[in-house]
């Protein structure tokens, strides 16, 4: 897509809707961390394998601030340590195999869990079992009126173009299918916080308009896209 600029604030959106369904469970990031999806109202899910000693293992998961998340690595052939990090890279926790940790996460958002080996270590396989669970209450987002997007007929991306001031969010909403993937990505004069949203109200993901937010569509409905400008920034 072409690079706009502009003069004042004018938030340029592009909307990519995937038609290939999403893999459940194995979805990789930028980071190469494997995205753990639970079953639909299941509040657990376990994961296991092997890495190689030297080169670990990544996964990734989506959680909301309030809520409280138990892992429990267990211990197979070799020592091994799981940390727990937010996505500014911050340690939340962390547990040596065959212990566990429990902690209640300060923020919505991805958390991401790092298996290591820790120094000595003897080349081979290092095996894993590793159980998540998840309780409490899901974050909700109120949603007002927004205005609506439709693609064009056989198209997977639209563009939107407006003014944000600070104060007054800009909503949009548009119509996509079960197991599709939606990728914000915007160009603008200011940074915004960005947020993704179901009919229901449910945060499905979030970020800025420095880089571009993906989401993983849970089910066929309206998904909502709310803009938001920091206090005091300039129209």
């Amino acid at each position: 897509m072409p690079r706009r600029f502009w003069t004042h604030l004018l938030p340029v959106l592009v909307l990519l809707l995937a038609l290939a369904p999403a893999l459940s469970g194995g979805v990789a990031n930028a980071q190469s961390a494997e995205r753990i999806v639970f079953a639909p109202g299941a509040s657990s899910a376990t994961v296991h394998g092997y890495f190689v000693q030297g080169d670990g293992k990544q996964y990734v998961l989506r959680a909301f601030a309030g809520q409280v998340m138990t892992v429990s690595p267990s211990f197979v052939n070799m020592p091994y340590t799981l940390s727990i990090y937010d996505k500014d890279g911050q340690v939340v926790g962390a547990a040596a195999a065959g212990s566990q940790w429990s902690g209640t996460l300060p923020a919505s958002g991805d958390y991401y869990l790092s298996l290591t080996t820790a120094p000595p270590a003897v080349y081979g396989r290092v095996f894993y079992s590793l159980n998540i669970a998840i309780v409490g209450p899901v974050t909700t987002t109120p949603i007002p009126a927004a205005e609506r997007i439709t693609f064009a007929p056989g198209a997977t991306s639209a563009i939107v173009s407006g003014t944000l001031y600070s104060g007054t969010p800009k909503r949009y909403v548009l119509r996509a299918l079960t197991g599709q993937t939606m990728t914000v990505e915007a160009n603008s004069t200011a940074p915004f916080q960005i947020e993704i949203v179901t009919a229901s109200g449910v945060l499905l993901g979030s970020g800025s308009s420095a880089s571009p937010v993906t989401v993983h569509l849970p089910g066929t409905q309206d998904y909502y896209i709310l803009l938001t400008l920091p206090a005091g920034g300039a129209a």
